[in-house]
């Protein structure tokens, strides 16, 4: 009997995380899975499936980590992974996470998803900064609307990640599974979508909302107030991070002055001295202004200022071979150079990446 059981048994659920960039996919794939992917704070990290196979009370299943993506209809390799997970993959189940600070522009995806007929299981990420920001998403009222089960959960506390992982763990395949339009044109929802993921954002601020784009995106105010944010950008990576950056060097210096004066002369002392410490030293260096970078550009990216200086300079670099998405790569490339390469990675255009 136990034979038999064991020979008609279900194939592996396949659980797909998927959702914007940097929403938190990877934090929780490594929270479900026991992994140490890694996890950084810039587009183009996950730039490849990472796969764990995880047995629950009633069932074993997949789970797939794929790299972000901000439509159906991507261009870039890492969006065509993940397309091809998602819909042309064994996919049973969407595991899709949404930023709750960017709820209204990562949620319509979703929506797309399951209008397709996908099976969908969101995660919300980063509650608890929307929370400080008097403000937080409606769960039971989108849970009901859509129809579909919804979480919150916290990648650095471990909050919520239990729920989630008993939801997966009770999962099972569906007899008879929706059938997915795979074809469907979803480019008429997009306005409407948008209108609709706005109605589950409720704050508890009383003010009236400045409307910035109008000055931001303004064809002569808009310019200027980018070149001074560029202006107070560029003055901290390379003129505030000096100092630091002097002071670091000058304790590299001072140590290995002080190893050369207690170490008799030979190879070893060399070694240490001007290999070991001084290769150490000629990363750390750049500690200071690559901390710099981040949080400038952190910044830009939680106040929306990043996507609205991609549209700015989208023109002026059309005229160089490029476009605004060139523009986040090409930041990050002022203080170091690998994340400006892992960032280029979204770019679509073979050409433009290179």
């Amino acid at each position: 009997m136990f034979a038999s059981k064991v020979a008609t048994k279900a194939p592996p659920l396949t659980i797909v995380l998927t959702g914007f960039p940097n929403a938190g996919k990877t934090s929780l794939f490594n929270a479900i899975s026991g992994q140490t992917q890694k996890t950084v704070n810039y587009p183009g990290s996950t730039v490849s499936l990472n796969h764990t196979q995880k047995t629950g009370p009633d069932s074993t299943y997949n789970l797939i980590d794929t790299p972000g993506i901000t439509s159906l209809k991507g261009q870039s390799p890492d969006e065509n992974i993940t397309l091809q997970s998602i819909l042309k993959g064994p996919s049973d189940v969407i595991l899709y996470v949404v930023d709750t600070t960017q709820f209204t522009r990562q949620i319509p995806l979703a929506k797309q998803l399951a209008r397709m007929g996908f099976r969908i299981v969101l995660a919300l990420s980063k509650q608890d900064i929307m929370q400080k920001q008097q403000s937080h998403v409606d769960i039971e009222k989108l849970a009901f609307d859509m129809s579909i089960p919804v979480f919150i959960f916290n990648g650095q506390t471990g909050e919520g990640i239990q729920d989630i992982t008993s939801h997966i763990n009770a999962l099972e395949i569906e007899k008879s599974p929706k059938k997915i339009r795979i074809d469907a044109d979803q480019s008429f929802h997009v306005k409407d979508d948008f209108k609709w993921a706005k109605t589950y954002i409720k704050s508890e601020k009383k003010t009236t909302p400045i409307e910035w784009d109008q000055w931001i995106l303004h064809p002569i105010l808009g310019p200027l107030i980018f070149i001074t944010i560029m202006s107070t950008f560029f003055f901290l990576i390379f003129f505030v991070s000096a100092p630091l950056i002097n002071i670091v060097d000058t304790f590299i210096g001072n140590v290995i002055d002080g190893i050369n004066h207690l170490l008799p002369a030979s190879w070893v002392t060399a070694w240490l001295t001007d290999g070991l410490i001084a290769g150490i030293g000629a990363v750390l260096v750049f500690v200071p202004q690559i901390l710099l970078l981040f949080a400038a550009l952190g910044v830009m990216e939680e106040s929306g200022y990043l996507a609205r200086g991609a549209v700015l300079v989208d023109k002026p670099l059309t005229k160089l071979g490029m476009s605004g998405k060139s523009f986040v790569p090409l930041l990050s490339g002022c203080a170091c150079a690998i994340p400006a390469m892992m960032a280029a990675r979204t770019i679509p255009s073979k050409r433009e990446r290179l």
